[in-house]
């Protein structure tokens, strides 16, 4: 059996898991304390699988699809405060997400949220997530970020990634978001597209924003 575990070094604070079999978790004569552990990055876990339990990990990034089973039998979920998943119906799985996760105000989101994800997403409130990074798909932008914002109603720092550019974005999703306090916009256009607005005035912004 072919094992892949990143091991940490003496005192890091970090590990990253990527395994398909059973691991000890030692180094040299000495055992590791899993409690000093306080960020993971799950790549894989499959059974059968025997890993240490961590009960300190406050900021949590999961990079592939993984029953709750499997990530509640490795890590304390109570104890996460930040949540970093693929797609946003990866944060399906933690329902009922009261009990599960209840401490995470802080969300990333990978993958552009598109229509489709929206769509599945109906009836979903999340208002304990105050802190939410994502990046939204163009295609059915106005719909996607309606359905967005009202899955997330409690955001107070939203940091906003698209290919498009456009104070209208911006204005928009500043008036949609309605306890925001702070918010980044980061803008990626792909060759052969035109930004709509090359020069950003921040007077217009503020003029033409609630």
């Amino acid at each position: 059996m072919d094992v892949y575990f990143q091991c940490p070094i003496f005192f890091s604070t970090h590990v990253d898991i990527n395994t398909w079999a059973c691991v000890d978790l030692r180094v040299g004569e000495f055992e590791i304390d899993t409690t000093s552990f306080n960020s993971m990055n799950i790549k894989c876990v499959r059974p059968p699988t025997r890993l240490p339990y961590y009960t300190h990990i406050k900021k949590l990034s999961i990079n592939c699809s993984i029953p709750l089973e499997n990530i509640s039998s490795i890590v304390d979920l109570k104890q996460v405060r930040h949540l970093s998943i693929l797609s946003i119906t990866d944060l399906l799985i933690f329902q009922p997400y009261k009990s599960t996760i209840p401490n995470v105000y802080e969300l990333t989101i990978k993958n552009a949220v598109t229509f489709h994800e929206i769509e599945q997403f109906k009836g979903f409130q999340f208002e304990q997530i105050k802190n939410l990074s994502v990046s939204i798909s163009d295609k059915d932008r106005n719909f996607i970020e309606k359905g967005l914002f009202y899955c997330f109603p409690q955001i107070e720092y939203l940091t906003y990634s698209s290919t498009l550019a456009s104070i209208k974005i911006l204005t928009n999703v500043i008036d949609e978001v309605v306890h925001l306090t702070n918010v980044s916009f980061y803008f990626y256009h792909q060759p052969n597209t035109t930004i709509s607005d090359p020069y950003f005035n921040s007077n217009y912004i503020i003029q033409n924003s609630q």
